[in-house]
């Protein structure tokens, strides 16, 4: 989880605002709208733990690269790219990130309640197995 911060030590040129987003990603918190100067609309991003969990051990600029991904989704929860899931991950959505595209970013947007919930990120096999297994089990199969 102290990649992103150590990645700041070493000067790799996270501007301070990025900085705060990507450290209030990885400690699960959610950034207070006003420091962003975000429209009142933005929706709220919320972290599952095995998301955050996922997250701290990604590299680096992995977790940089997903950080503003996140941070983008308060502003727009469907962005170019993103694709919404069929089948037993209906209800979510993917947008894919890292190089050649090899990790994905799954989250369930809440329109009603102005919200994103981030439910796996990973790499591009292993998310879609863990997230299917996760349903499985919250229906008691």
């Amino acid at each position: 989880m102290g990649g992103i911060l150590r990645g700041e030590k070493r000067g790799v040129g996270l501007d301070p605002v990025e900085a705060s987003a990507a450290r209030a990603l990885v400690h699960g918190r959610e950034q207070a709208k006003g420091a962003r100067g975000m429209a009142a609309g933005a929706y709220s991003i919320e972290v599952r733990p095995s998301a955050k969990q996922a997250l701290g051990k990604l590299d680096p600029a992995l977790q940089r690269e997903v950080g503003a991904l996140i941070d983008g989704l308060a502003d727009d929860p469907r962005p170019t790219g993103a694709k919404p899931l069929k089948g037993k991950l209906r209800g979510m959505h993917r947008v894919k990130f890292g190089p050649r595209s090899s990790h994905r970013l799954l989250y369930v947007v809440e329109d009603q309640a102005k919200r994103v919930t981030i439910a796996a990120v990973g790499k591009r096999g292993d998310v879609y197995k863990q997230r299917r297994t996760a349903r499985l089990k919250g229906r008691g199969k």
